[in-house]
């Protein structure tokens, strides 16, 4: 008699919870659409990266995809580079 009833299980007695869905939670702007402009490019990087990953690089990439601190990290390399390209263009041959 290890089966379970209703959500329960019979054997041990507790409640079986299922996990928190977690669908439609990127697309809920928390903090405005600055910030949602700013960590673009890396949603869009690691988007890349996981739809054009080489073979052996998928597991990495799956993890990365959808990584809030890892599209901060990846926006902040992308805007720091528009940044200094700009610096170099407007500042350049003085």
């Amino acid at each position: 008699m290890g089966g379970s009833v209703l959500g329960r299980s019979v054997r041990e007695g507790r409640q079986i919870k299922s996990a928190p869905s977690a669908v439609g939670k990127e697309l809920r702007p928390t903090r405005g659409p600055a910030w949602l402009l700013f960590r673009a490019p890396g949603a869009l990087i690691l988007w890349w990266r996981y739809y054009f990953a080489k073979p052996g690089n998928i597991a990495l990439s799956a993890r990365q995809k959808g990584n809030p601190v890892m599209e901060v990290g990846f926006s902040l390399f992308f805007w720091g580079g528009i940044f200094f390209t700009l610096f170099l263009v407007l500042v350049g041959d003085r």
